[in-house]
Order: structure tokens, then C-alpha cells, then sequence
């Protein structure tokens, strides 16, 4: 891999644990696509998606927490077509970011709606069923004020922080808040492509 000048890995982000291959532009300028898998213990293997970045500092970045649901011993696979380049032994990775997953049977079936916000810009809304909203509020409660990654069907949101931080007096208690919103039980993504506008739709209604 002649193209590769260095390897960084970053596990303190605040996004998760990232792989970063950097590469030397004198060498190549603009670098085969290649792309990488993550093989787990038991030889299963876990997308990692992976993005290149080009220029002075041209980086692939790759997410080991896209699929990665334990602590542990993996092996970071680069792959160029059929054939595999390089493998990469990556020990003791620590517990991914916690995932909340949004269900069909969570989800009040003719609530859920999808408004275009702007140029490929769509929100989808959303109204959770008294247990699907019960199942949601422990998990904010179990991960309050962390960041955390949203999972409906195929989409996976980016990490961000969970809805509600405690931060009396300005905002009332974790307990007063979560007694308003289970009155309206609504959820929402915000800001997504019309292709994830759709996952998210497909991912919340039922076959």
C-alpha cells in the first residue's frame, strides 16, 4: 500500500472510537477506493463506513462504532475490491456509545409524518406508543447528559447527546420533564437527506 504514509488511532473522540489512515498525496494524489470491515472475535464482520478526505492531510476515516455493540479484541480488515490489503489487529477496544433503537411496535402507526425543510432537507415526526415511549424515557435516564447514537431500521443518526440534561433550577427535574412529555410522547430527526428521510419512514412503519 504504497499510497500510506501513517496510521492514527483516536479513541478518546467524543463521537467514538475513529481509525484514521493517513496517506502520502506525493505518492498518490488521489488514492484507490478501498474500503474496510470490522471482524469481531467470532469472525463476524461489522460495516465501518469510511470517508476520504483529500488535500495536504488527506485522511480515511473509519467509524468502528457504526455496528460495534461490545467491548474487546477486533480486526480492522482494508479491502480494494475482492481483495483484502492489510490487516489490523486493534485490542482492548472500549464499550461503544450507547444505542438507542427505535422500533415499528414503539410507534403510533398514523403519526409518523415527513416534512421537506429545505433542498434534500427533510424532518420525520413521530408519536411513541405509551410502552415505546416508557422503553425511551429509561434510556434517557439511564444515559443522561451522554452522548448516544438513534438506530430506526437501516439509519443510524450521528452521536449526539440524549433530549434531556437535569440542570436545576433553569430546567425543572428529570422527573417533572419526563411527566410533561408523556403527554405528547412526540420524537423527531431533524435535518436529514430525502434517502434518510425514507429509511427513517421504512424503519418506523411496519411491513
Amino acid at each position: 500500500m504504497r499510497e500510506l504514509s501513517g496510521v492514527a488511532r483516536s479513541f478518546s473522540g467524543s463521537n467514538g472510537c475513529t481509525f484514521i489512515l493517513r496517506y502520502s498525496c506525493e505518492a498518490a494524489p488521489s488514492p484507490d477506493v478501498m474500503y474496510a470491515e470490522l471482524v469481531d472475535c467470532s469472525g463476524a464482520a461489522l460495516g465501518v463506513g469510511g470517508c476520504w478526505t483529500y488535500g495536504t492531510n488527506g485522511c480515511f476515516f473509519c467509524n468502528l462504532d457504526r455496528e460495534r455493540t461490545n467491548a474487546g479484541d477486533y480486526t480492522l480488515k482494508l479491502r480494494r475490491g475482492s481483495v483484502c490489503l492489510a490487516e489490523i489487529e486493534l485490542k482492548r477496544l472500549p464499550p461503544p456509545l450507547p444505542v438507542r433503537r427505535i422500533l415499528p411496535e414503539d410507534v403510533v402507526q398514523d403519526s409518523v409524518s415527513q416534512w421537506q425543510k429545505g433542498t434534500n432537507k427533510f424532518d420525520v415526526w413521530w408519536i411513541y406508543t405509551e410502552a415505546g415511549a416508557k422503553k425511551v424515557v429509561d434510556f434517557w435516564e439511564a444515559h443522561e447528559g451522554q452522548k448516544a447514537r438513534t438506530a430506526i431500521g437501516n439509519f443510524k443518526a450521528e452521536p449526539g447527546r440524549t433530549l434531556f440534561r437535569s440542570t436545576p433550577p433553569a430546567l425543572p427535574s428529570f422527573t417533572q420533564w419526563k411527566e410533561g412529555w408523556l403527554k405528547d410522547r412526540t420524537d423527531n430527526i431533524s435535518g436529514a437527506s430525502e434517502d434518510e428521510a425514507k429509511e427513517i419512514v421504512a424503519g418506523l412503519k411496519n411491513k
